[in-house]
């Protein structure tokens, strides 16, 4: 169309600047005659365009989407500006769950109508639900800035700030945002993206089955969404309704028999209670007919080579291909017993797979086939043949998804990253949510050098997984190289919430714990690991219970500041460090007379070992030999008095046993020959505290400030009993200004601290979020809980108050020195009038 002569503008038909176009009438004619046509064309394009598109509306009302979805399709290729058009074609394409071809609809939508806000906020949830939090950020600030009061885009930047947060592991910037959305939520339940961020932050806490109200809300909008339906059974779980995660299984079963990861999570479910017959009973029944469903024959075959074998799984598949004969069924069943038989090398010749692959008549089928057998030949080191038949599907479909991946990957252990990208890019062009694509682009960035579009393809592929722990463990360790051991840590965190039968990602989640110094995170890991009565767990809860003793040299709790360590290999024997590995697992798995018996021969051999004799003074008290362990550590202090560790470990026997005289004069005679040893003023702080003698406790804290006025431990310990002790204000302001270094860090015990100060000073907002952020990294301590319970209550949250104070009672269980657990007691009863 000649759009130019339309609009009136000058057109010089070849002539030069300046020249004047001698025409004839005739001439004129013609040429008017054809900008007439033209026009007349336009218009005509627009009219069958609009036609077209009146006849998708009424297809659609008469439920044919078929038909409809094609007269969508003329109406824009006749005029490819019809907004009506492309907005109905993007909403069914949304509605049949084609996330992606949705967005490219809204997004040439958007481009020819920058200002449609409607559309700017459906972008930026399709990114959401994708993951695509650049395209979050970009449509959600669009769609803000046009309608700024609007609370679905204010919930937006809502959730963009709090991604941010998350991300950064600022939890105290998360946990504010999270407020901000619950206030949201009182005017307007429904508000779908501030559901979403209370969902992820609630399930993300110590009490993950406070999610389920937001779950239910939100599942009543999209009954039947994957990720909603999952989050929902991780919370039931969290609430102990073991059944109805059963049945929620079974369920979601129903609605996704072909996912690979609902079926997995079904068959953890029966994994978990041993019912491994019942397993089998209920695939088979889910698989049907030998000739029908494939996809859930093909997880029944997984189910027999995990639990009976990879005989038993061969025997199924031999059976299958047998009933169903030559056909492609038949075949690709065939095929599967041969992929098994190689990986098990019962036959390694990728010819037995090459000929059943052959005979596959469907194109598609075959085509997968031939990827697998391309995996094969690269397992085998035949590269070259690899390649060929990569290229045959390719040739056959360029748009393969797994075999633009098998060849991206190829690509880039070839050391060409860049052509990676270019097909990582089509596989997700066509698959946005394939995970393999995803982790293999993430890699293909980081060896150009692209670490932020790595990071964004790797926390893209931990949303995608659902925190899956192969994902997780990629991401995490990317962000521990990096630095960011806090960013690392929660990535973990959030995996083996849910995958705590994964060893290797709890290893690695224990070992970044410590790192940090989150002994008692890593006290909470290894409680979880010892109940999930995994029989494969037993060396890494060894090793776990041994590495947090003797990380964090304490046997009682109340040592929790003490982060001494001991050198047991100061003696300079190599394998000394090895063997005294193993003699402490051998202690704390209970084989004391294996112990012993290795013990006396370290001795023997290392004579001089210190540490040695402490792990025997060690080995006496769990023993329950306290008095040997007693004379041994007294006889060993009385070489070096000045040693701290052997201090520590003695005064703790001494309070342990009941010696509580002995071990205040085994403080004070340590003070004497070390009175600026900051462990054992900490520790005579403590036992003051202890005592109630809290005029004496104060009085220590303060002068060890003086010399130690950057020691966060110090800052933390006397601020907080400034803050529980003293009621006047000027205490209550010292206290505020001692803590001042604690704010901004995401310690659990300094925003405990921080809290009740905002707690005493009555700024309620404050104190709960501080206490929101501890209770998080402290999910075992009922004096968090109880804290957050009375900011709660007097923020008018009864509810979420006496919610708190039922956790805060479980964890206190039978103990009476639990502080703060009379006024939580007292709180209850009055909550409960």
């Amino acid at each position: 169309m000649h759009l130019a002569l339309a609009r009136g503008v000058r057109v010089s038909y070849g002539c030069r600047e300046g020249e004047s176009v001698n025409m004839t009438g005739f001439l004129k004619s013609v040429l008017l005659l054809g900008a007439l046509l033209a026009l007349s064309g336009c218009y005509d394009e627009k009219e069958r365009a609009e036609r077209y598109y009146q006849s998708a509306v009424a297809q659609l009302s008469e439920d044919n989407r078929e038909a409809a979805v094609i007269e969508l399709r003329n109406a824009l290729k006749n005029n490819a500006a019809h907004a009506e058009a492309r907005r109905l074609f993007a909403e069914i394409l949304l509605e049949d769950g084609k996330l992606s071809d949705a967005y490219r609809q809204y997004l040439r939508l958007i481009e020819q109508y920058p200002n449609t806000v409607d559309v700017r906020r459906l972008l930026a949830e399709i990114a959401l639900d994708t993951g695509a939090w650049d395209e979050v950020k970009r449509h959600g600030r669009e769609a803000f800035a046009l309608e700024p009061e609007n609370p679905d885009h204010v919930a937006l930047m809502l959730i963009i700030d709090y991604n941010e947060a998350k991300r950064a592991g600022d939890l105290r910037k998360a946990a504010e945002v999270a407020e901000q959305a619950r206030v949201m939520l009182a005017a307007d339940p429904a508000l779908r993206t501030a559901l979403r961020l209370m969902i992820d932050w609630s399930a993300t806490g110590p009490e993950p089955a406070t999610a389920l109200p937001y779950i239910e809300r939100l599942l009543s909008q999209y009954p039947e969404s994957k990720s909603l339906l999952l989050a929902r059974l991780r919370a039931l779980e969290a609430a102990g309704r073991t059944d109805e995660v059963g049945a929620g299984l079974r369920a979601m079963y129903d609605i996704f028999p072909d996912d690979d990861e609902i079926s997995e999570l079904a068959l953890q479910w029966y994994y978990s209670r041993r019912a491994y017959d019942e397993a089998e009973a209920f695939l088979r029944e889910k698989a049907g007919a030998d000739h029908e469903n494939p996809e859930a024959h093909m997880v029944l075959a997984r189910f027999l080579q995990q639990i009976r074998g990879p005989a038993a799984a061969i025997v199924e598949m031999d059976r299958l291909s047998k009933a169903n004969g030559e056909t492609d069924l038949g075949l690709r069943y065939a095929a599967q017993a041969a992929l098994i038989r190689f990986n098990t090398a019962a036959d390694r010749n990728p010819a037995t797979l090459r000929n059943i692959v052959e005979r596959i008549q469907g194109e598609e089928l075959r085509n997968d086939g031939l990827v697998t057998l391309a995996r094969v030949q690269r397992e085998l080191g035949q590269l070259p043949e690899a390649s060929a038949t990569i290229e045959r599907v390719l040739t056959s479909d360029p748009y393969h998804v797994d075999a633009l991946i098998t060849r991206a990957g190829a690509t880039i252990a070839g050391g060409d990253p860049t052509s990676a990208i270019n097909d990582l890019r089509a596989a997700l062009d066509q698959a946005p949510r394939n995970l393999a694509a995803v982790m293999i682009l993430a890699e293909a960035q980081q060896r150009l050098g692209n670490v932020e579009l790595a990071e964004q393809r790797l926390a893209q592929g931990v949303e995608i997984s659902q925190s899956a722990p192969q994902p997780s463990i990629i991401f995490a360790r990317f962000q521990d190289a990096r630095g960011k051991t806090r960013a690392a840590e929660r990535i973990m965190r959030e995996s083996v919430a849910k995958h705590i039968d994964n060893l290797e990602a709890v290893a690695l989640l224990a070992d970044l714990q410590l790192r940090l110094g989150d002994n008692a995170g890593a006290r909470s890991l290894l409680t979880r690991l010892v109940d999930s009565n995994n029989p494969a767990a037993a060396p890494l809860i060894r090793n776990l219970q041994a590495t947090i003793l003797f990380k964090e040299n304490r046997i009682d709790d109340s040592l929790d500041f003490l982060r001494n360590s001991l050198d047991e290999n100061g003696d300079g024997f190599d394998d000394l460090g090895a063997e005294l590995q193993i003699l402490r697992i051998q202690m704390l798995s209970g084989r004391f007379d294996e112990a012993r018996a290795l013990l006396d021969d370290l001795r023997t051999r290392f004579p001089n070992s210190r540490a040695i004799q402490i792990i025997e003074g060690n080995l006496l008290s769990l023993l329950g030999d306290f008095d040997g362990a007693i004379a041994l550590f007294s006889d060993l202090l009385a070489e070096d008095p000045t040693e701290l560790i052997l201090v520590q470990r003695l005064y703790a026997l001494l309070r342990q046993t009941g010696e509580v005289e002995k071990a205040s004069a085994l403080l004070v005679t340590s003070l004497e020959l070390q009175p600026d040893a900051t462990p054992l003023i900490l520790l005579q702080a403590l036992e003051w505290e202890a005592n109630a003698e809290i005029d004496k406790a104060l009085a220590r804290y303060e002068v060890l400030y003086e010399t130690e006025s950057e020691n966060l431990t110090v800052i933390n310990n006397y601020a907080s009993m400034l803050a529980y002790y003293r009621e006047d204000p000027e205490s209550l302001a010292k206290a505020e200004r001692i803590a001042a270094p604690l704010v901004g860090s995401n310690v659990p015990a300094f925003l405990d601290t921080l809290g009740y100060i905002k707690l005493r000073q009555g700024d309620l907002a404050e104190a709960i979020l501080n206490f929101q952020v501890a209770a998080r990294g402290l999910p075992d301590n009922p004096t968090v809980a109880f804290n957050l319970a009375v900011a709660y209550a007097r923020a008018n949250r009864a509810e979420d108050a006496r919610r708190e104070l039922e956790r805060g009672f479980a964890l206190a269980g039978d103990s009476e020195l639990i502080p703060k657990l009379d006024a939580a007691r007292a709180l209850a009863a009055e909550l409960s009038q």
